[in-house]
């Protein structure tokens, strides 16, 4: 029986309920007295959670669907944490009072309680007599060592304490978290004892649903369940709570040394062996073979004679096996791909007793799986590996692209997926083989450009690669992956530049962290200097290479990204594509649904240079931009998401995104191409002025190209033009020439008038590349009323404040500067005109 001191479970989740002690069967009345109590006075008389902690916690302990460490065990619950998460110190000890009786009956009492909770205050002693109460009464509690890392002395309270015990948290690389708690304790005892995994642990949250979280409360829940693991196969455990800690630190897998240490005390909780330690068990052992040689892999699958759960053992590659039992009679299945499989029934198996049984195979009938992989369109053989989805099958083709593969006739269809390097991944389903016989399949495989996936998250244990990783898969793209996660060490391993130009295309992650920050700002511009293509994505990134912080500007950022940073967004989470970018028509939103959801706030940026770099995204309400591309007259091309990629909500959207960055970082440059500048001018003259227009032409293709100008006539006078624009330039690539053009504002017009001409650039012999500038040319206003106001002026640089000499205001009529009159001395006066 297992209990937490938590936010409460939800005892209604599918995968908890029948676990729950309460739950008397479908249809009837649950018992909630002893099995339930909510000591923070909310009144709650069943289970429930509002915050979600405790429900998670406890589904790691006991939950169904291979979550739960002991599914086999019952639980009680207490709510001691609000909503909020927080609790009070009279909440808690009342949670432990209850625990050592529920409802005042000491029988009702758990084995052993989780506390996933702690102070910061390691050496707060507020709960050692509770702990003391429960180890007398034979209750094991176990505590999480805190999330103030990775300090030493970090550990909280009440883990810190020399009679409990502390679990520190483990990520997916088995190395310790660095959020975990850190000992030595206040009092210098080792601290935390032991090591779980707390990293992107999968377990039950209230309404049925589940979720991954983070954190040594993650950690806590894996040690509880493996100590009811430990009960249930020594029941006798629960009168001897000291040899649970020994046998626990002493089957451990180290993680650091010396052992013990104050970062994973004796290292990585190891279930298996830690119950193996203490149960009365036999085992059966052996060897599967065909005529005499054996088989690795093979599975082994037992079953309690007459039926119940599967346990499963995997043959070495001598192929023998060793499975721990409890005693009893078991039915065991040895089966292997391309083999018959053999059972054996009513196999005994003693305590401390070996039971011996070995398995013969036979092979099934088997026919070929035979072809060439070449490459679409030209033809090229491909060396590519080639795998049977569901089946260890596997073959690589030779240099000549063809290949073969032996596979079972009797097993239905297959289907094989094909990866080469720089090549589109490609999938045939449906193929089917004869015995004997050879099943002729040729593979063409789409060019693809060669993807380095750099993912610097791993370093600080914040990693989102899966999300990219999902997009490349779903656009069939292969890809290495490169994970940072000593940016600081001696070698550190931050990609150098001859790593990043062996690939076409550079992926970049950096969830919270940036290029810059970790040295990569060299070996990025080296990359770029070169022709690289380069996607980068972080909700950080600008803020520490662009400018925002105190560590300045990384060289890379503006020089390469021709962008600032300019503010974090005030909490916008949604972006739209700009409709002359690549991602024209894309409305993205960047919190919840099936991303990452963990953007806090993200970098606004600004395009410090527009004649290399376009604006990509724009952020939802506020239009800050959220994007840019370079890529117009440079050798390399960058896409730069000042959000992170893995906070986009649906996968399509992240595969579509990731499409459109992949097709316009590949995408040659235009051959021809055409900017002007401005699209429009209006220039204001004086009557028999002339007034001058100018315009920049830009040839933004990748050749030489010759431009035809026209310019149309004037509307509606058709006013004179002295210099005309020249009938033709020729300009090299990216090469830009501003011509000068003026027109004259003819003196017999009448006040406030206009005239317009466009003015036509079209690419000699290219007639779809052409644009259009509008010039409009007007004439000064006519006369109007005025209000003078006298001494309103400011002056600067004055020693002792000033005051203006007050005068009246006059009203009288202010002539026009037209030609016949000149404009009046205005000193420090400002007139205003009025209608």
């Amino acid at each position: 029986m297992v209990a937490n001191i938590d936010s409460g479970v939800d005892w209604t989740h599918p995968a908890l309920q029948t676990k729950y002690r309460g739950y008397t069967g479908a249809g009837k009345l649950p018992q909630h007295l002893g099995n339930w109590f909510d000591a923070t006075g909310q009144g709650a008389t069943y289970p429930i959670d509002g915050n979600g902690h405790g429900s998670h916690t406890m589904g790691t302990m006991v939950a169904d669907s291979g979550l739960g460490v002991a599914p086999g065990a019952k639980w009680i619950a207490v709510k001691a944490f609000d909503s909020s998460g927080g609790a009070l110190n009279s909440w808690l000890h009342s949670a432990f009072q209850w625990v050592l009786a529920p409802n005042g009956n000491p029988a009702l009492a758990p084995d052993l309680v989780n506390n996933s909770w702690s102070s910061n205050a390691g050496s707060s002693t507020e709960f050692q007599a509770d702990i003391q109460a429960l180890l007398n009464a034979g209750i094991y509690p176990i505590f999480a060592a805190g999330n103030n890392g990775s300090d030493p002395e970090t550990v909280g309270s009440p883990g810190s304490l020399n009679i409990a015990l502390a679990v520190g948290a483990t990520d997916i690389n088995d190395e310790v978290a660095l959020f975990s708690g850190r000992g030595p304790s206040p009092w210098g005892k080792i601290k935390p004892e032991i090591a779980a995994p707390g990293k992107e642990v999968l377990s039950t949250i209230p309404g049925g649903a589940y979720s991954y979280l983070n954190g040594t409360s993650m950690a806590a829940p894996h040690v509880a369940g493996v100590i009811a693991l430990m009960l249930q196969a020594s029941p006798s455990l629960s009168s001897n709570l000291s040899l649970i800690s020994q046998v626990l630190t002493s089957t451990a897998v180290p993680l650091d040394s010396p052992i013990p240490n104050n970062n994973s005390g004796w290292g990585r909780l190891d279930a298996y062996n830690a119950v193996m330690a203490v149960g009365s068990f036999g085992t059966i052992q052996g060897s599967v073979t065909q005529a005499g040689l054996p088989i690795g892999g093979a599975t082994l699958q037992i079953t309690s004679h007459g039926g119940g759960p599967a346990i499963y053992a995997t043959t070495t590659v001598s192929g023998t096996y060793l499975q721990g039992l409890a005693p009893g009679v078991y039915d065991v299945t040895a089966s292997a791909f391309g083999y018959n499989p053999v059972t054996e029934f009513a196999l005994t198996v003693a305590s401390q007793t070996p039971t011996v049984q070995n398995f013969s195979l036979t092979r099934q009938p088997t026919g070929s799986l035979a072809g060439v992989v070449r490459e679409t369109g030209t033809g090229q053989p491909l060396v590519a590996s080639i795998t049977i989805a569901g089946t260890p099958a596997q073959a690589t083709s030779g240099p000549d692209g063809s290949y073969s593969i032996t596979l079972p006739e009797g097993a239905g269809s297959y289907t094989a997926t094909v990866v080469a390097a720089a090549h589109r991944i490609t999938q045939v389903v449906g193929l089917t083989i004869n015995d004997g016989g050879v099943t002729s399949q040729d593979f063409w495989l789409d060019p693809a450009p060669k993807i380095l996936l750099v993912d610097s998250g791993p370093w600080y244990q914040e990693s989102e690669i899966g999300y990219y990783q999902q997009a490349l898969t779903d656009l069939r793209y292969p890809y290495d992956t490169w994970s940072i996660t000593n940016p600081a060490g001696t070698p550190n391993d931050v990609p150098v530049t001859s790593t990043l130009t062996a690939y076409d295309i550079v992926v970049w992650s950096a969830p919270l962290d940036s290029p810059g920050y970790i040295g990569a700002d060299a070996p990025l511009r080296g990359y770029l200097s070169q022709g690289g293509k380069l996607l980068l994505s972080g909700q950080d990134v600008a803020f520490f290479d662009g400018g925002g912080s105190i560590f300045g500007d990384a060289p890379y950022f503006r020089g390469y990204l021709k962008a600032q940073y300019l503010e974090e967004t005030s909490e916008v989470f949604s972006a739209t594509g700009v409709i002359t970018s690549p991602f024209a028509g894309l409305s993205l939103t960047i919190t919840g649904g099936d991303g990452a959801n963990n953007q806090v706030k993200p970098d606004v940026i600004e395009n410090i240079n527009s004649d290399f770099a376009r604006n990509l995204l724009t952020y939802g309400n506020d239009g800050g931009l959220a994007g840019v591309f370079v890529g117009l007259c440079v050798p390399y091309r960058v896409a730069f998401l000042p959000f992170g990629f893995e906070a986009i909500n649906s996968q399509t959207d992240r595969s579509q995104t990731l499409a459109r960055t992949l097709d316009w970082l590949t995408e040659p440059p235009a051959p021809a191409g055409l900017e002007l500048s401005p699209a429009q001018q209006t220039v204001i003259g004086n009557f028999g002025a002339v007034a001058t227009h100018t315009v920049r032409i830009r040839n933004i293709g990748a050749t030489p190209a010759t431009f035809n100008l026209s310019l149309s006539s004037g509307t509606p006078y058709n006013w004179p033009v002295n210099p005309a624009p020249p009938p033709n330039l020729s300009l090299t690539s990216c090469q830009s020439q501003t011509i000068t053009m003026g027109m004259q504002i003819n003196i017999n017009n009448t006040w406030h008038v206009s005239d317009t001409r466009t003015l036509t650039v079209q690419a000699a012999g290219a007639p779809t590349i052409s644009g259009t500038v509008t010039h409009t040319t007007k004439a000064r206003a006519g006369a109007t009323w005025l209000t003078m106001i006298a001494g309103t002026a400011l002056r600067l640089n004055t020693k002792q404040p000033w005051k203006p000499t007050p005068s009246p205001t006059i009203t009288g009529w202010c002539p026009n500067p037209g030609p016949a009159q000149p404009r009046p001395a205005r000193p420090w006066k400002r007139c205003k005109c009025t209608r």
